[in-house]
């Protein structure tokens, strides 16, 4: 399966014919004419919001005097866009954040509360959800962990997304499902850790106060976009590249300033995953619990 994002792939088609109209010197007024619609439907089309035939993108382009590169771009553009998303099924709780993660090459994410739904286990995704949405029917919340699941196949796909991740300690000590839960989370983290395409570190304890207390974020990088972000807590929405995204990266970068290196990060977790287990085994401190 290819990581196309039909509403991306939409809004790239917009910008590129904004972009060929504005070169040209054309009015929407102009253009719509030529085209025999309306100024809104151009309006909407640049804007990304509407999905038109590919002959209507074949006479924009004449009407631009696009050259057979661009023309044959433009049209690859619409044919995706026409696609249906792989998310469909999931439709309900899956927000415009999924529309970026499946086209980026590369997220970087700090997870200050949990490990990131990336790297979760169906077990432990069903108890963050649970307790995230307590209100929620329990149809919903496993679909909502169904979701969170179905979202990985890009870690794996022919053109698998670059992760890099920094979460904190405290994430890995919190037992959420209990411990059985937790020592099979903490081992996949340590699996997928250990893939060319994924780092995972983690900030210790021993730091103190850091620039990631406030809230988790991922920075979404993206060819031929600008760098989006995603704030969890807030308003979940996708910030253009700006002053916002600025300071973000950059507390990103002073958290892997501070986080431990990836192999000792491993062995962080996998003496936490220990315990969890020895937990779950009713053994604590070399006793009987």
């Amino acid at each position: 399966m290819q990581r196309i994002s039909p509403p991306l792939r939409l809004a790239m088609l917009g910008r590129e014919l904004r972009d060929l109209r504005t070169t040209r010197g054309l009015k929407l007024d102009e253009v719509a004419r030529q085209l025999h619609c309306s100024r809104g439907k151009v309006s909407n089309v640049e804007n990304g919001h509407s999905l038109v035939t590919p002959g209507y993108v074949r006479d924009a382009l004449q009407v631009y005097g696009a050259d057979q590169p661009t023309t044959a771009r433009c049209l690859q553009l619409i044919t995706d866009a026409r696609k249906t998303a792989w998310w469909k099924p999931y439709n309900k709780v899956l927000g415009d954040y999924v529309v970026y993660e499946t086209e980026a090459h590369r997220l970087r994410y700090w997870q200050a509360q949990t490990v990131p739904g990336l790297l979760q286990t169906l077990e432990y995704a069903q108890n963050v959800v649970a307790a995230d949405r307590p209100w929620e029917s329990a149809d919903l919340v496993q679909l909502r962990a169904k979701a969170r699941i179905a979202r990985q196949w890009i870690l794996t796909a022919d053109d698998p997304l670059a992760l890099d991740v920094i979460l904190s300690e405290d994430a890995l000590h919190r037992p959420v499902g209990g411990a059985a839960v937790m020592a099979e989370q903490l081992a996949r983290l340590l699996e997928v850790g250990r893939w060319p395409t994924v780092s995972v570190r983690v900030v210790p304890r021993s730091v103190g106060a850091h620039a990631g207390m406030s809230c988790s974020f991922v920075l979404f990088c993206m060819p031929d976009l600008p760098t989006g972000l995603f704030l969890e807590g807030g308003p979940n929405e996708i910030v253009d590249l700006g002053s916002g995204v600025e300071a973000y990266e950059r507390r990103f970068e002073h958290l892997a300033d501070v986080a431990l290196t990836p192999e000792v990060s491993a062995d962080l977790i996998d003496s936490i995953r220990e315990e969890f287990v020895r937990a779950d085994q009713g053994v604590l401190d070399g006793g009987v619990a």
